[in-house]
């Protein structure tokens, strides 16, 4: 098994607790940020590989950012920011 570890950033800051990363098909996968703004896939396989379509929501629910074709793998380290 494998982990991938996601920084969710706003302005180029690393935002808080209770942001959402809401990606895949019908909200297959939701994700909440912690205090450091990382949110933190553990138990995925070691050959898991994903082109993400994705929104980000702030900790209000609004719509912050979003994308298509972003690609994540399994023991990476990635940033979603604007």
């Amino acid at each position: 098994m494998a982990t991938v570890d996601i920084q969710i950033t706003d302005g180029g800051t690393a935002v808080g607790s209770g942001w959402t990363l809401v990606y895949g098909d019908s909200g297959t996968g939701i994700e909440e940020t912690d205090a450091d703004g990382k949110i933190h896939l553990s138990s995925v396989a070691s050959t898991y590989q994903v082109a993400l379509a994705y929104v980000v929501k702030n900790a209000a629910g609004t719509l912050t950012q979003g994308g298509a074709g972003f690609y994540m793998a399994a023991g990476g380290t990635y940033t979603l920011g604007n």
